[in-house]
């Protein structure tokens, strides 16, 4: 349904049982949205199924915003994608090492899409939507409130497959989305910072309380999220490669070896017919 138009791309609404409405979102229960305004051409459900929520403070240090950059490309380069919630700080820095790799990510915000803030990030928003999608809760003309903020958190969070907190403050908005994701099931992670770094000291306690795995590269957050997995059965991931289209992403589905977190190369198949973005 169209809503709006930004000048670039217009405001849709899906709604449960349109085909992109993402299946993992019944871990909400009674919380499960009854629609969703999107703007961008890809389908949700298909950026969202092997996606990983990457979040932290919107105050950010040179050293978070270099991990949550360095993290984000590695994610895209082992297979997954990466949504955050379009503010400042490591959501931007998340956003931004995406849209370089050329790969879709997803932006959950809370105001309606007409209302976009802050308008610092307008050039990146327009990325985004080239490369992936953005998500909110509220209708356009909505400016959202708080307790449409800790909604989105919660959205971002039965969004992805895993959330890994990259700095964020003892009462950063970061450690909600967190929380959502414990309640819902899903893995947390987070990325140790320096003792001395006020910054830090959300994402410390996490690890030290045991609420989240300490990862430090994509490469443990992937691992982490392939043990257990069961031989046989298909994976389904993004990577950069040979698609028909120079510099264009694939959906590899291939089934993974016993006991590896990498799909087996010789029984992969390539599918260059699904559109990714």
């Amino acid at each position: 349904m169209t809503m709006a138009d930004n000048g670039a791309r217009q405001t849709r609404m899906i709604v449960p049982g349109d085909a992109e409405w993402p299946s993992g979102l019944e871990v909400m229960g009674a919380d499960q949205p009854d629609r969703l305004f999107i703007r961008g051409d890809a389908s949700l459900a298909e950026l969202t199924e092997h996606s990983v929520a990457v979040v932290g403070s919107r105050a950010s240090t040179a050293y978070g915003e270099t991990v949550a950059i360095d993290l984000s490309v590695d994610l895209v380069r082992v297979g997954y994608g990466v949504a955050s919630v379009g503010g400042f700080g490591i959501a931007a820095a998340a956003h931004r090492a995406a849209v370089a790799q050329g790969a879709p990510t997803v932006a959950v915000v809370v105001a309606g899409l007409d209302r976009l803030h802050p308008r610092a990030n307008r050039p990146l928003y327009d990325s985004i939507v080239r490369e992936g999608l953005l998500v909110s809760l509220s209708a356009d003309g909505v400016l959202g409130s708080r307790r449409d903020l800790l909604a989105s958190q919660g959205l971002l969070a039965a969004l992805t497959q895993a959330t890994v907190v990259v700095e964020a403050a003892a009462r950063s908005g970061a450690l909600h989305v967190a929380d959502q994701a414990r309640s819902f099931g899903r893995p947390v992670m987070a990325i140790p910072g320096p003792v001395t770094s006020a910054a830090s000291s959300g994402t410390n306690r996490l690890i030290a309380s045991g609420q989240a795995d300490l990862v430090t590269s994509a490469e443990e957050v992937r691992a982490r999220l392939t043990v257990g997995e069961v031989p046989g059965v298909e994976t389904v991931v993004l990577r950069p490669g040979a698609g028909p289209a120079v510099g264009a992403w694939e959906r590899v589905v291939a089934p993974s070896r016993p006991g590896s977190v990498e799909p087996d190369p010789h029984t992969r198949q390539v599918r260059h017919d699904i559109p990714l973005f």
